[in-house]
């Protein structure tokens, strides 16, 4: 979860063949051979966003569904200190990088769509991502149990 220096959330709209539909999303991807989880972070953000991040800390972890996979994925949080043009693969159909605030991210949950420009046309894109709903959960518990610390 890149976080903007004006606390802002860098998010992407993907196309996902699997729902077959425009889709936004927390920047994520797969770590390389031997390479190690935060590095594949800051690499995952800035090749998918262009953002370079540190300051990572983990948020928690996430089975995407317990149902069908064991995978347990791993949620960050990364502060944004720089900004360059985004180093897309050729598979990944990224069409805009979005930075959102926490209340704009919570009435498009509400909503359950944002609006977007997709090549050129304002379209409803659903807004449905699970990582990034249990990314802001936490993000959110995390900062309540430190104002509680103080």
């Amino acid at each position: 979860m890149p976080i903007m220096p004006d606390g802002k959330i860098v998010l992407n709209c993907n196309f996902r063949h699997s729902t077959r539909s425009w889709e936004i999303e927390l920047p994520r991807g797969l770590i390389n051979a031997h390479e190690e989880m935060e590095t594949a972070v800051r690499r995952e953000t800035m090749e998918e966003t262009g953002m370079i991040v540190d300051h990572l800390s983990i948020l928690g972890e996430i089975p995407p569904d317990t149902g069908i996979t064991g995978t347990i994925v791993p949620i960050f949080m990364a502060k944004v200190i720089k900004k360059q043009s985004a180093e897309l693969e050729e598979s990944e159909a990224i069409e805009e990088i979005l930075a959102l605030s926490l209340n704009e991210i919570k009435q498009a949950f509400v909503k359950g769509y944002y609006l977007c420009n997709i090549r050129g046309k304002e379209k409803r894109i659903p807004f449905r991502d699970p990582f990034l709903a249990y990314a802001i959960l936490m993000y959110e518990l995390k900062e309540q149990n430190q104002s509680c610390i103080k």
